[in-house]
């Protein structure tokens, strides 16, 4: 049976792009796909299971992946930056003494990689069915493992927009309830579990609540009901469960910034900085054009414009006589409607709407300048010689997905963000 197991590991670990650690140890249990759970899509039973879930990702599907930059045993990505030029020049009369020579200045970019896990977990009684019924074992299981690198390329969409803080949705009420009221929700589900930390003893780290499931998720009102009653305060926020520290990856909210970034300080090296703008509220035409030109002042070319649905649907509304489409750059998932923002006399920039994006954001990214680093593509351990364990003490069977990496730009003021950007009324 381990060899059919191999074979099927072998079969589905191509099936990704995208390694964790042998001594990593879960801090929830993993729920385990049991014969009962899975009859709802076993092959036999039910046919061809319907697909109700969004697998789309832009922005990963979008940035570069190397592991070129690694070094310290591949816990780190080191690149240089030019950060000033050689200012040693200038006009002078005949026989003047000549400009007092200068030097480039340079800056070393450091980041750490994150590790990244997801697990699954199958019933003994499920690998019976290897024995008697090997096409319904498959199917159950091969749908554990491929939904699993779906999901895992989701949450990893969901980061790369982040600020590597963790930080899910934040309250906007002080109440005492199971059903709370958070700014945003979009990246809230059902069966979450969630830590809830409180902002007002930062840089303290103190949770509110640990381990809470999300139940149920109101996007017309932007409430949330958890399993248990919490008191929250304005500003307190959720987190995955253990995810709150730096643990996940720094996403372009952070590196489209003017904060510190990859050990590098604005303050004394200026150019590492990108335009942005807040509050913008009704989004104007020369908003864009601005955040273009930002980029451009120090030679940079955003190549793309990631945002999110509302902010797209108030240009749509904006540029009603001057739209163009492009042929070329349709999104997969049967989305085909790409329009290009073209301002300056730059060339024509895909704008590309993603769910994950925080409400309200543009950001124009020069995609030659970001790069995911990172020691190899999202894998099943199988360091033991086959991608499933025993769980100690119980009749089934566990496979861990992994993964180290971070994001990073080698050129930051070659981008631009706009955020607090108004929904279309």
């Amino acid at each position: 049976m381990l060899r059919f197991l191999r074979v099927q590991a072998f079969a589905l670990k191509a099936t990704f792009d995208f390694k964790p650690h042998s001594n990593h140890q879960r801090e929830n249990p993993v729920a385990n796909q049991t014969t009962a759970a899975a009859d709802a899509v076993l092959l036999t039973s039910y046919g061809k299971l319907h697909e109700q879930l969004r697998h789309d990702v832009p922005l990963l599907r979008n940035i570069e992946k190397t592991a070129d930059h690694l070094t310290k045993g591949n816990t780190e990505a080191e690149f240089a930056i030019n950060t000033k030029r050689n200012r040693g020049m200038g006009a002078r009369n005949e026989m003047e003494n000549l400009p007092t020579p200068g030097t480039q200045k340079y800056a070393r970019a450091t980041l750490e990689l994150k590790n990244y896990y997801a697990g699954i977990a199958v019933s003994g009684q499920t690998f019976e069915q290897a024995n008697t019924n090997a096409t319904a074992f498959v199917d159950v299981v091969d749908r554990e493992v491929s939904q699993a690198y779906k999901d895992t390329k989701i949450d990893i969409n969901r980061m790369m927009y982040g600020d590597g803080s963790g930080t899910l949705a934040t309250a906007t009420t002080a109440a005492t309830s199971a059903t709370q009221e958070f700014d945003s929700l979009h990246w809230l589900q059902e069966d979450d579990i969630l830590d809830i930390v409180d902002a007002s003893a930062l840089p303290t780290v103190t949770y509110i609540a640990q381990g809470v499931t999300v139940l149920s998720v109101d996007e017309d009102t932007n409430e949330v009901e958890f399993s248990s009653s919490v008191t929250l305060a304005i500003g307190d926020f959720v987190v995955r469960a253990g995810n709150y520290g730096g643990k996940e990856i720094e996403g372009i909210d952070l590196l489209i910034g003017t904060q510190t970034l990859h050990g590098i300080d604005p303050t004394t090296a200026s150019v590492w900085k990108s335009y942005t703008k807040s509050s913008v509220g009704v989004l104007e035409q020369i908003d864009m054009i601005r955040a273009i030109q930002g980029a451009s002042k120090n030679g940079g070319s955003p190549s793309r414009i990631f945002t999110d649905h509302e902010s797209f649907n108030a240009y749509w509304d904006l540029f009603s006589d001057q739209r163009r489409y492009t042929d070329d750059n349709k999104l997969k998932g049967g989305q085909n409607v790409e329009m290009v923002f073209k301002a300056n006399g730059a060339n024509d920039i895909p704008i590309t709407t993603d769910w994950d994006c925080p409400a309200g954001n543009m950001y124009f990214v020069d995609e030659s300048e970001l790069v995911l680093n990172q020691t190899g593509d999202l894998r099943w351990m199988n360091r033991d010689g086959s991608m499933w364990s025993r769980i100690p003490g119980k009749d089934g069977y566990e496979a861990s997905l992994y993964y180290y990496g971070n994001l990073g730009t080698y050129r930051r003021n070659s981008h631009a963000k706009l955020s607090g950007i108004s929904p279309l009324a």
